[in-house]
């Protein structure tokens, strides 16, 4: 097998993910999903862009998994990046931040205003994301 470097593209898969999902007006669960995982994708490209893409960079992203908020930190941007840990369902249960794309996946209802709120932080970093992946510096 080739060197793990060869296996991952974080900057193309967030560039397609987010492209999809601005694409689409319905804006329904499905492409929630989508957007989940082009910010968590930008991210990664973006850590990997100031830290190079060695083995030990690519396995700390695979530990760190869907956890935005690890990633956020470990790129060093604005706290205001950062996403609640909990947002809830319409039931009032608690669903951590890294796992809303399962409920998104698994149809799971979140109350309305979370939701939205979710979606927009998702938004809000993509936009930050597509603009410094174009640029020189990170920072933000």
């Amino acid at each position: 097998m080739g060197d793990l470097r060869e296996c991952y593209d974080f900057k193309k898969a967030f560039e397609e993910h987010y492209i999809l999902y601005l694409d689409n007006e319905s804006k329904n669960d499905s492409l929630k999903m989508v957007l989940f995982y082009a910010v968590e994708c930008g991210l990664k490209a973006a850590i990997i862009r100031e830290r190079g893409d060695t083995i030990d960079v690519l396995d700390e992203m695979k530990r760190i998994g869907h956890k935005l908020n690890m990633l956020v930190q470990k790129l060093k941007i604005a706290e205001n990046y950062r996403f609640p840990e909990n947002i809830y369902d319409n039931k009032n249960h608690p669903i951590v931040h890294h796992k809303v794309h399962e409920a998104w996946r698994y149809g799971r209802d979140i109350a309305e205003k979370d939701n939205q709120t979710f979606e927009d932080k998702l938004n809000k970093l993509a936009s930050f994301l597509s603009e410094k992946l174009k640029s020189k510096s990170m920072k933000g």
